[in-house]
């Protein structure tokens, strides 16, 4: 069974999920930053092209594609169409919704 999503560190990518109409090409491949300590999940290799809308991340990788950060193995991304998810947590304390921090 092919797996339905990867993952490195908080970056989850869901695979085969199409690009909307209208996302905006982005001009950089940075998937996510540390809050806490500056690195980045970000494509080093392969050809990729990263989109937004609404917020979300889209990434289209011809081939394969490698992500690579500073605290993770890298990771091989199969050719087409993800959506980049970054999971979120709840504080009942403060009442606010916040990303997970790696």
């Amino acid at each position: 069974m092919k797996p339905k999503a990867i993952r490195q560190g908080d970056v989850v990518i869901i695979l085969n999920q199409k690009i909307p109409k209208g996302a905006k090409k982005l001009d950089h491949k940075i998937l996510a930053y540390g809050e806490v300590t500056g690195h980045k999940h970000q494509i080093k290799k392969g050809k990729a092209e990263l989109y937004e809308k609404d917020g979300t991340l889209y990434l289209k990788v011809e081939d394969k594609a490698i992500v690579t950060h500073e605290q993770h193995p890298e990771l091989e991304v199969p050719a087409g169409e993800h959506k980049i998810m970054i999971p979120q947590e709840f504080d009942y304390i403060e009442m606010i919704e916040r990303q997970v921090i790696d």
